[in-house]
């Protein structure tokens, strides 16, 4: 599963967006084959859902427009 990075939010949140529309918690995120962060909150289920996301150490690296892959079960 594939995320796009829509925006960077003031609280170091990324707000996601994918072409799946299932709700998710906890999916790890990776760029490059490293994980960065996950999943921790689905919202809005009208059409297609955003979530919510923490990458706290690639905060800077993670821009808008990045496409991360979703795999496995954060902790």
């Amino acid at each position: 599963m594939k995320f796009l990075v829509i925006k960077k939010t003031k609280n170091q949140n990324l707000l996601l967006k994918s072409e799946e529309n299932e709700p998710i918690i906890k999916k790890m995120l990776f760029l490059n084959r490293k994980q960065i962060g996950y999943v921790f909150e689905t919202i809005g289920l009208v059409e297609k859902p955003f979530y919510l996301a923490k990458a706290p150490d690639q905060w800077e690296t993670v821009k808008e427009g990045t496409v991360l892959e979703g795999g496995g079960c954060a902790k």
